[in-house]
This record gives C-alpha cells, structure tokens and sequence, in this order.
C-alpha cells in the first residue's frame, strides 16, 4: 500500500512527491518509536522486533531525505520553485 501511494506521488510529481515522501518519511519514524516502546510489553500484539524497528527507522530517514532533497539547501538555484517561494517578493 505504501509502495503504491510512492509511485502515485512520483508520478504526480513536484512538491506532492516531496510532501508525500516527507510525510510518510515521518510516519515511518514514528512507527518506528511507537514499535520500540511496544518491545517486550503486552502491547506488541503484532510481535513486532529490533528488526522491525531498525527497518522502520532507515525507511523513514530515507524517505525524509528524499523528500527533503532540492527543498533545504544553502545553494538553491533561483529556478528552484522552493527558493521563489521563500523570495518572492524579488
């Protein structure tokens, strides 16, 4: 489901992949938290491990990346859509 809502966003393109990418980025991360709390509690009812744990955390912090690349930078070029948006009134 999450691999099909990527390339739904990649298709779409420009600022919604990037949006999409950093939202489920953050989503993933959280998970990821909420999946080490859960470590040997009656919580886990999935049965979830480090593993998953570690999984979750590299997908969301790849995902931040790419979703952050070409949006934070010192050295946007003026035609980035991003660098207008933050000087538009020049």
């Amino acid at each position: 489901m999450v691999g099909g809502i990527l390339l739904a966003a990649a298709v779409r393109g420009g600022n919604a992949a990037s949006t999409v990418d950093m939202a489920l980025g953050i989503a993933f991360l959280l998970a990821g938290f909420a999946n080490l709390f859960a470590l040997d509690s009656r919580f886990n009812i999935l049965n979830f491990r480090m593993q998953n744990v570690h999984f979750s955390f590299g997908v969301g912090l790849l995902l931040m990346t790419g979703g952050m690349y070409g949006r934070v930078s010192g050295g946007l070029p003026h035609n980035n859509p991003y660098w207008r948006s933050r000087h538009a009134n020049r």
